[in-house]
């Protein structure tokens, strides 16, 4: 059974990254395709907190978004200071 924190941390990452994603009028299968995964499926299972997201993978999303790894950390940040 996974760990309380680490299932807070990817979810919070999840919904900050759709967040961003939308704001950036990003799709689903755009990010999939820039990432390299088969299936948008995959972004979605990421936003959902199913998927975790390896150190390369969030650079990348980064990147694609044009936004830091540290803003799409944030939300979780902060829920751990409360």
């Amino acid at each position: 059974m996974r760990d309380h924190a680490y299932y807070l941390n990817q979810i919070c990452l999840g919904t900050r990254l759709r967040d961003v994603r939308r704001r950036r009028n990003v799709t689903q299968a755009t990010l999939a395709k820039a990432l390299g995964f088969a299936h948008p499926s995959t972004i979605s299972s990421i936003e959902k907190g199913r998927r975790s997201v390896s150190d390369d993978e969030l650079k990348c999303i980064a990147q694609v978004l044009r936004c830091s790894k540290d803003s799409l950390l944030k939300a979780y940040v902060q829920k751990l200071k409360i």
